[in-house]
């Protein structure tokens, strides 16, 4: 859950990546690329879950409100992990802010 907030951190793009550079002249990611890596994780059956999780999630934030008969116990502890993580994601971003401005 960490990286669905930080995703643009994993990889600055092909054309500024130096093992990208040298594989394929920075056209494409690299062979290892981990942006790619997290994109193909989140296509497997843990990962469509976590997507289904941050949907749910932004429903819950759009004002849909849905019971407890309505997620499975793995998706109440994935929203409650996805909550934990955005919350640390706001204070990262509200700690460089304030370092910016001194």
């Amino acid at each position: 859950m960490y990286w669905l907030f930080r995703k643009e951190k994993l990889c600055e793009g092909a054309h500024k990546c130096g093992e990208a550079m040298m594989q394929n002249g920075g056209f494409d990611p690299c062979y290892e690329c981990p942006a790619v890596k997290m994109d193909r994780a989140m296509e497997s059956i843990r990962g469509r879950r976590i997507g289904l999780v941050t949907t749910l999630d932004r429903l819950r934030q759009a004002g849909i409100t849905y019971g407890p008969d309505d997620l499975t116990f793995a998706e109440s502890l994935l929203l409650v992990i996805l909550a934990e993580e955005r919350d640390k994601f706001t204070e990262e971003l509200m700690k460089q802010a304030s370092s910016k401005r001194k």
